[in-house]
């Protein structure tokens, strides 16, 4: 995943949400030539008494920490300086002892110590002093970007994102909604499923009525038990069993008057 600098840049100002964040700071006038230095941020705390600049070079190229060169001249600028790079770029062993590393997660937008830095008394230069001040009247320059190319080109890559993070939203919210759907009419036909049971059981509760099956009775199981062992109605099989006693009861008469 690439990680733009000016992401970084915008951590470390919420770092020092409560110091003086600068970035691209000089540290002096442009006709220094060879001698002038350009850090990529600066954070200076608001104290008189206990005066601290923590200085940050943030690098998001593999290739730009191994051939940097120049880094070393910006220790004289700050008391405490800083590498900032994507989480893995540079690890704590490359850098030197008395120098500080500080991971940027580009998931979270989290800043993470990898190795502190080591506080330093270095001399205030009054070039650099006074360039952070003129910096403050340039209202028009945007402080994450070291040029004007390089957040055209970050606005555009975030216009890109902006639309594809626009896409992956609606497409997400289509799937939610139909998934929405499938669940009501899931729903729907188990209450409809309960509904049909519903009235066959009243049906089979005036069938069972119908029959001599009363179902508030306690023995109503075992009565609809007898009544389907059978194959008739209970009724019906009171009434057989009545017929078979008056047969019975009239061959015992016709037998009397024959003897």
């Amino acid at each position: 995943m690439n990680v733009r600098a000016d992401l970084i840049k915008r951590a470390l100002s919420k770092k020092h949400h409560q110091d003086f964040f600068l970035t691209e700071v000089k540290n002096g006038p442009t006709h220094f030539a060879s001698e002038l230095a350009i850090i990529d941020a600066l954070a200076i705390k608001k104290s008189w008494a206990k005066p601290c600049i923590t200085g940050y070079e943030v690098k998001v190229s593999r290739q730009d920490f191994l051939n940097d060169s120049k880094w070393p001249v910006y220790k004289d600028m700050c008391h405490r300086f800083n590498f900032a790079c994507p989480k893995g770029l540079i690890s704590p062993d490359e850098v030197p002892e008395d120098v500080g590393l500080i991971w940027f997660n580009p998931e979270t937008g989290a800043l993470y110590t990898r190795k502190k830095s080591k506080f330093r008394e270095i001399e205030m230069h009054a070039d650099m002093l006074y360039y952070i001040l003129m910096s403050r009247v340039q209202s028009d320059r945007h402080p994450f970007f070291s040029d004007e190319r390089e957040e055209i080109e970050a606005f555009m890559q975030d216009k890109t994102h902006r639309r594809y993070l626009a896409n992956v939203y609606e497409n997400k919210l289509a799937k939610q909604a139909e998934q929405a759907i499938k669940e009501a009419e899931q729903k729907e036909n188990e209450a409809e499923k309960v509904m049909e049971n519903a009235r066959r059981f009243e049906r089979v509760v005036e069938i069972m009525k119908n029959n001599g099956i009363k179902f508030h009775r306690w023995t109503w199981e075992e009565e609809l038990d007898e009544a389907l062992k059978h194959g008739m109605p209970r009724d019906f099989r009171m009434v057989v069993a009545q017929l078979e006693r008056d047969v019975e009861s009239l061959k015992n008469i016709a037998g009397n008057d024959n003897k």
